[in-house]
């Protein structure tokens, strides 16, 4: 599956593009635009809004794609939900 696919196929099982653009925007405080995320289906989910994404899927018992966030990302937050520090 190409990286596209793999992004518009999460945004599908979290409720399409209106559902995860409000559930952005409540959980950041930010706006978030359901037409910019209809866009990230084709075009692949920013950098920006990856990590935030990841705690959505995570929310809903979903997964996402391996390569979806850096992997110092990924031990960060593991750390973060242990109450530690990365080195």
């Amino acid at each position: 599956m190409t990286m596209t696919a793999a992004h518009a196929d999460l945004i599908d099982r979290l409720g399409g593009g209106t559902r995860v653009a409000e559930a952005l925007t409540k959980a950041t405080g930010e706006r978030c635009d359901r037409e910019a995320v209809y866009k990230w289906k084709r075009n692949g989910v920013p950098w920006k809004w990856r990590v935030h994404v990841c705690h959505l899927a995570e929310a809903m018992g979903e997964t996402v794609p391996d390569d979806f966030v850096d992997t110092r990302i990924r031990a960060q937050q593991l750390f973060a939900a242990a109450g530690e520090k990365a080195s």
